[in-house]
């Protein structure tokens, strides 16, 4: 599912990541900016969650049935990139994971979903860093960071495209060696010297 259901104050709809109970999320719909109250989330596809928020007024008649921005339907790769650019809080991010259609970046402060930002990337392997533009789709608090979607806008780039390839196929799992048992060592607690 990945439609807008409106009843009041409550929206349901779908995202590609989980969120809990008593987050505050904000997301674009239809080009408006919500802040919304996380009541439900529960796991409805590979990787979708549907969830329930409350908005701070009734949006009857204000928003229609429409597509959510923030849904993803490709697959992800959970990965850390560095991700540089100074329209970043610290000029600075790293991923979360990233998919052919869009990111989720780690920053320091909220930013402001429909907001436009020139990113360049690097991904291991991958000759260069990749420049592209993401727009923010939704914004929320985790701590005192804060987790931000984002979906590119040309994701048919060829760069992109060819990073994002080469990405996916260093993640593919190649065959497993059996772990080397762990070596611990222990010294007495309290003891100094």
């Amino acid at each position: 599912m990945s439609g807008l259901q409106v009843q009041g104050d409550l929206l349901t709809f779908c995202l590609p990541n989980e969120v809990r109970p008593g987050d505050n999320l904000r997301v674009s719909v239809e080009e408006q900016a919500l802040d919304l109250e996380v009541e439900t989330c529960r796991l409805v596809g590979e990787e979708e969650f549907l969830v329930t928020a409350r908005a701070p007024m009734p949006l009857d008649g204000v928003l229609d049935s429409s597509p959510v921005l923030g849904t993803r339907s490709q697959a992800r790769v959970d990965e850390r990139l560095r991700v540089m650019s100074p329209e970043l809080p610290d000029y600075q991010a790293l991923t979360l994971d990233i998919s052919n259609g869009g990111l989720r970046l780690d920053v320091s402060e909220s930013l402001e979903p429909g907001e436009l930002l020139a990113l360049s990337i690097s991904f291991p392997g991958y000759e260069g860093d990749v420049d592209c533009e993401v727009q923010v789709l939704w914004c929320r608090s985790e701590g005192n960071r804060w987790a931000t979607g984002c979906r590119f806008t040309d994701p048919r780039e060829g760069r992109l495209r060819a990073a994002l390839q080469t990405l996916r196929a260093s993640a593919l799992p190649g065959a497993q060696l059996p772990s080397p048992p762990r070596l611990s060592r222990f010294a007495p607690l309290g003891l100094t010297g």
